[in-house]
């Protein structure tokens, strides 16, 4: 190394004595005391984060809705057990006196003959087996009827009422309801919408017949039917080859198949975390929902609206509110004459109309005196379907136009907490001095 590497060395390492050592640095996130902060997850909270989403859980334990519901059917099922046990006595009777027809008259031994095409040969053989099993039935008569005589006599009545309470439970559990039973099904069956909601089997015999599921196929319950409004709700799973969409779609077959209209039947996928493709929840109204008389709108009692808040528009047939949001909204009303379409658009704009912030531009091109009320209040006012009426329009689009370019422009000389992302707030749109108010046309 020469000298001249050696004095550039030291001129380079000269400043190096009036530098001082620094400390360790860190790394880390600055974090806001003055923000709530998560609370550390307890045992309970894990206990009920598990009891809500556990399969193994009944459904029942986990909402207090479902809960109330079952505890409504026990006790209607037990003030119904009576003629529920006396109805299935009598079915029960019904299908032993069939079997014992069927008995008596030799019926298998007769149909194997007609279907040989020896029944005239075997008839003679026929006659004589219904003479031999009428004789036994008399002698079983017989012998019962002395055997209830003498068991009175001896032990009393006693004997006889147990033996009776034992038939009949016999006779109930052969005349319990089941599918493809003979006698155990009743001819009328009334009102489906009415019986599903007791009886699931119901349900599942609406969804084969509108052929939603096959015939080897069944639903699972997942939430019992409960009482939601004027009518029932309940919440299904489809089998694993079908989806929601296609019940949603075919939503006037499964009507037909339950025998209400279609506007008395809602079905919605259920989404979210408690849903899946394969999950339906159906409402049954108990009538038509939308026969009843309209209803007056909350907006009629408040004296002023915020814009930014949706307005209450209307109830679905569930009698649900729905709300519609302002801000951010184009509405496009369409219908058959006479169905509401002005009042449908008058709804809406009366939640901007309230809000004394909101500048509003008011064109009818009816001509009639439906929005007169609106020129005292609104920034831009005409009705008419001249000519000199669209023009009108054109010249108010170009205003609005040239006023977005100017609020872009005025945007970008404004901090970033009072205009965040080049957006307008609330709190901009009520500020006089920054001269951006919600503006609907």
């Amino acid at each position: 190394m020469n000298g001249t590497d050696k004095k550039t060395m030291n001129a380079d390492e000269a400043p190096s004595r009036d530098l001082e050592k620094a400390g360790p640095i860190f790394d880390g996130e600055l974090i806001d005391d003055t923000l709530p902060q998560p609370r550390p997850r307890t045992r309970r909270h894990r206990f009920v984060n598990w009891w809500l989403r556990s399969p193994r859980v009944p459904v029942v334990l986990k909402s207090k809705a479902q809960a109330v519901q079952a505890v409504k059917n026990v006790v209607v099922a037990l003030l119904k057990s009576p003629w529920r046990y006396l109805g299935a006595v009598v079915r029960g009777v019904v299908v032993g006196v069939r079997w014992w027809r069927g008995w008596v008259t030799v019926k298998d031994y007769r149909a194997a003959a007609e279907e040989s095409e020896k029944l005239a040969d075997k008839f003679t053989e026929i006659r004589e087996l219904t003479l031999f099993r009428w004789k036994v039935t008399g002698s079983i008569v017989v012998a019962l009827s002395v055997l209830v005589a003498v068991t009175n006599l001896l032990y009393g009545g006693d004997p006889l009422w147990t033996a009776a309470g034992g038939a009949s439970v016999s006779l109930a559990i052969l005349g319990r309801r089941k599918d493809g039973s003979p006698g155990r099904k009743p001819a009328l069956a009334g009102p489906r919408s009415l019986t599903w909601t007791m009886d699931p089997q119901v349900l599942v015999d609406a969804f084969r017949d509108a052929k939603l599921i096959g015939k080897d196929e069944s639903l699972r319950l997942v939430e019992r039917a409960t009482r939601v409004g004027d009518g029932w709700a309940i919440t299904v799973d489809l089998p694993a080859t079908r989806k929601a969409t296609d019940i949603v779609k075919n939503r006037e077959a499964l009507a037909s198949a339950l025998a209400v209209d279609e506007v008395q039947l809602i079905v919605d996928r259920v989404r979210g975390n408690g849903g899946h493709a394969g999950r339906v929840s159906m409402w049954v109204a108990d009538e038509d929902p939308y026969s009843s008389a309209p209803l007056r709108t909350p907006l009629l009692g408040v004296a002023r609206w915020d814009a930014w808040r949706p307005v209450p528009f209307g109830r679905d047939a569930r009698d649900r509110r729905i709300d519609l949001p302002l801000a951010w909204t184009s509405l496009l009303v369409g219908a058959i004459p006479r169905q509401g379409k002005t009042f449908a658009a008058r709804l809406a704009a009366a939640g901007l109309i309230l809000d004394a912030h909101v500048r509003v531009y008011v064109a009818d091109f009816k001509a009639g005196k439906d929005w007169d009320a609106a020129a005292q209040v609104a920034h831009r006012f005409m009705s008419g379907d001249e000519t000199a009426h669209v023009l009108a329009l054109k010249d108010w689009l170009v205003e609005l136009v040239g006023e977005v370019q100017g609020r872009y422009r005025r945007m970008r000389e404004l901090d970033d907490l009072t205009c965040p992302e080049s957006k307008i707030t609330p709190d901009m749109s009520r500020d006089r001095e920054l001269n951006m108010p919600v503006t609907a046309i």
